[in-house]
């Protein structure tokens, strides 16, 4: 895969070679840092993980403000073999629920596991420089060193990092992700239940009745007084929260409310679910 693509890549031997560290423009720094001895270690940021293409109980997923309550049906008869006796609906961790069997095998992986899809040598070299750039103007806004102090020694590693890449053989050809090119019978699924998390598993994935899953939710909001019916718009209550605290000098980063999820606990013997509150 791509990760293991650039595995192959040493790039702190290739930065801290003595003939390309030279040309970087240290002595541009203020005195403070220009004799010092520069020594490069890369990290590598990963790409999302599969759990926003799979998990879909967040409600600007569910669209739970287009879609009216009976709309929402069961289709547990389709899945017989995994209905939990004791609810009378699928509610369940088995993956085996799903028939395609790629996405079958990619569940079994955790929706924390992360695919990689195949990227020509031309979108690693893109890729590469980008990250160059980016460091290079970091290092300039901190420093207040002209960018074009780097051109030599940006030119110089760029152009190092690309011989390496088109001299090796790309070790991935899928160029879909399996959450893409299945996406219709991944749809489906999402049509049929709600994925979520297992508590005490948190990178498994559950399969509940979604008419079931809302059903719950409605019991949780009606049998306590911790909420209540509101007209306001969700953007009116923001708003006020916003006011609210400004009163006493809170500043305010997450402008949305939160919302009510469950994940089933199926350490219990009784089916329960844990309730949480997400923002």
């Amino acid at each position: 895969n791509l990760f293991k693509d650039l595995d192959r890549i040493n790039f702190s031997k290739i930065f801290n070679d003595p003939n390309i560290a030279k040309l970087f423009p240290s002595k541009k720094l203020s005195a403070k840092y220009s004799k010092d001895e520069f020594s490069f270690n890369c990290s590598f940021k990963h790409g999302k993980s599969i759990r926003s293409d799979v998990c879909n109980y967040r409600p600007n997923i569910l669209n739970t403000d287009t879609i009216k309550d009976e709309d929402i049906v069961c289709n547990c008869h389709l899945y017989s073999d995994y209905i939990d006796k004791s609810v009378g609906h699928v509610i369940t961790g088995n993956v085996n629920v799903v028939s395609n069997n790629k996405l079958r095998n990619l569940f079994k992986k955790g929706y924390n596991y992360i695919e990689s899809t195949f990227k020509t040598k031309s979108e690693i070299i893109k890729s590469i420089n980008k990250d160059i750039s980016n460091y290079i103007r970091k290092i300039s806004d901190q420093f207040s060193v002209n960018v074009r102090y780097f051109d030599e020694w940006r030119d110089i590693v760029v152009n190092k990092f690309s011989d390496i890449v088109n001299s090796f053989k790309l070790s991935n050809k899928r160029s879909l992700s399996v959450t893409k090119s299945e996406e219709y019978d991944l749809n489906i699924l999402k049509n049929h239940f709600i994925m979520t998390g297992v508590d005490k598993a948190g990178n498994n994935i559950s399969f509940i009745c979604k008419k079931y899953y809302m059903d719950n939710i409605h019991a949780e909001l009606e049998r306590t007084d911790t909420y209540e019916i509101c007209d306001s718009t969700e953007e009116d209550i923001v708003k006020e929260h916003i006011r609210f605290c400004k009163r006493f000098g809170i500043e305010i980063e997450d402008r949305i409310l939160p919302f009510i999820h469950l994940i089933p606990k199926f350490m219990n013997p009784l089916l329960i679910f844990d309730i949480l509150l997400q923002a």
